[in-house]
This record gives C-alpha cells, structure tokens and sequence, in this order.
C-alpha cells in the first residue's frame, strides 16, 4: 500500500538490494561508490543513513519501514536518480517489510550456517533466505557467494541469471591476494580474460568478499572494470568499523 501510494517508485528505478549475514552495510556503500564513479546518481538506504541523493539523514534502522522506504525511493526519483542501493537486513525480508519493492539485482554476501539450528531444518532455513528472491524482476540478476555452502545450495533453485564471487571456489568473479600490510593490501580482480590490480586500505578476507560483491553489481550494470574499482579503491573507511 505505502509503494503504490508513491507511484511503485521501484519501478522507475534501477534497485539494487543487499542482504546476507555480514558485509552488508560495507557492500552497500562500495556499490554506491562504483556507481557514483559510472557517472551515474544514485540513493542509498543503509544502516549509516538515508539519502535521496542530494540530503542524508541519520538512519534510524538498517532497513526502514514502507511508508519511509516508499517516500525516499519516490523522492530518488523525483531527484533524478539512476539507482538505488538497499541495504535489506533478513528481518525485514522475512517480515514482507520490503514488499513493494522490486529489484534488478539481489545481492547476497553470505549466510552463516551458525544460523541453522540443526540439519533438519535445512529447507525451512533456505525457504527464509530465498524470500528475496520473490521480489526479483523477470529479467533480475542474483550475485552469490560461491564460497558460501548455503549460497550454492540456492543457485540451484533459482530461476533467474546468477553471477558469482569467491576467493576459492570457481566463479565469474574471483580475486587472488597479492599483499597485506596493517594499513593496506592489494588483491588482483578478475573477470573472464580481464585481471586488474585493487588497492583498498581496508584489510582483510571479509573485505575482499565485500569488494567482489560490489563489483559483481557494478559489472551487471555494464560498468567497466576500470570504473568498478576506482569506485572500490575510493572507500578507505566505514564510519562506525574498525
């Protein structure tokens, strides 16, 4: 009811959303920051705040209720923005507080299987988490984590295009770490026959999952690579991490 009475805003643009376990705060904002870089104008909703793209406001939650998800995706639009990023905890999901909203893409980091009480919940567990999926688009894109067990065991369900990420596992994005220092490390991004250098001053294997989901985004969206890390490269911290 709150999407329709703003118009279904969604539908006049390109929405990203980002869920999983961890990460999701950080990719967001790299996705933000790749499309900012593509020359494009983006919104974005996460647990740092809101913004319409032009004004930021204190976030209340990770994820905001649907009278506020409605009334910023709209004022995005009416801004001029392309895109916006979501950050979609697995409450709000599981809640239909997000319904209304439809995505391009559905991007998940990772889902701990500490989360699953015990085996025999395994499909009720994955019946959760594909939830999101509901919300796709017919033409939608799904990013996974192929590191991520849970994340395998989903992709074969899904009835939409899949790109993934991982540091070990085959996928269409991978990563090899070069160099890590206290205040830096370089990994090498590969996509296809295309390899090129990142330099992020945050550190660690969790961040270069980050960085390949956000660069997974960014190539479904057609922006070079040269862009995506530039736009990777440019975020040296999240406020409120260590």
């Amino acid at each position: 009811l709150c999407h329709a009475i703003s118009g279904f805003p969604s539908r006049r643009l390109n929405v990203v959303g980002v869920t999983g376990s961890e990460g999701k705060t950080t990719t967001t904002c790299l996705i933000q920051s790749i499309i900012r870089h593509a020359d494009l104008h983006s919104g974005i909703l996460n647990s740092l705040g809101y913004c319409d793209g032009s004004k930021t406001m204190p976030a209340d939650e990770s994820t905001p209720g649907p009278a506020v998800m409605a009334d910023y995706l709209a004022r995005m639009r009416a801004g001029g923005c392309s895109h916006a990023v979501l950050e979609l905890t697995d409450r709000s999901i599981m809640q239909r507080q997000t319904a209304g909203i439809e995505l391009d893409v559905a991007c998940i980091t990772q889902w701990k299987e500490s989360e699953l009480v015990d085996e025999d919940h395994q499909e009720e567990f994955c019946r959760r988490k594909s939830r999101i999926f509901e919300q796709l688009r017919p033409e939608g894109l799904v990013v996974l984590n192929a590191d991520d067990p849970t994340c395998r065991a989903l992709e074969e369900e899904l009835h939409h295009p899949v790109l993934t990420f991982g540091l070990h596992q085959p996928a269409a994005v991978n990563a090899t770490l070069i160099e890590r220092v206290a205040s830096e490390q370089t990994f090498l991004l590969e996509w296809g026959p295309e390899t090129i250098p990142v330099r992020t001053h945050l550190v660690g294997d969790h961040h270069i999952y980050n960085c390949l989901a956000a660069a997974a985004v960014g190539l479904a969206y057609g922006i070079p690579l040269e862009t995506i890390v530039v736009g990777l490269e440019r975020v040296d911290r999240i406020p409120g991490h260590l």
